[in-house]
């Protein structure tokens, strides 16, 4: 299927990462949802493509993460699967 397109967006939607382990999502249940580092390692095997057009992120609430620890941990977590992924290409 992706062999016919021409570019593929990867849609990340943080609510489908474990709350307890990054308090940042919408979706404030406890342990459901991925761990952050299992879903950084999927996403790191979606972005390796030579067809990705886009990445969107969605769902991420900065006021649910008062001292910024979970956004930092987020953005380093986006930043290694983004040049992980460039290195590959």
């Amino acid at each position: 299927m992706l062999d016919d397109a021409e570019r593929i967006l990867v849609h990340f939607d943080i609510d489908t990462v474990d709350y307890m382990d990054l308090p940042i999502s919408d979706n404030a249940g406890r342990n459901e949802g991925l761990a952050f580092d299992t879903a950084m390692r999927a996403l790191r095997v979606l972005l390796t493509t030579s067809k990705l057009g886009a990445l969107t992120l969605t769902e991420v609430n900065p006021d649910h993460d008062p001292d910024g620890s979970a956004a930092r941990r987020l953005a380093d977590g986006l930043a290694a699967a983004l040049s992980t992924a460039e290195e590959r290409t």
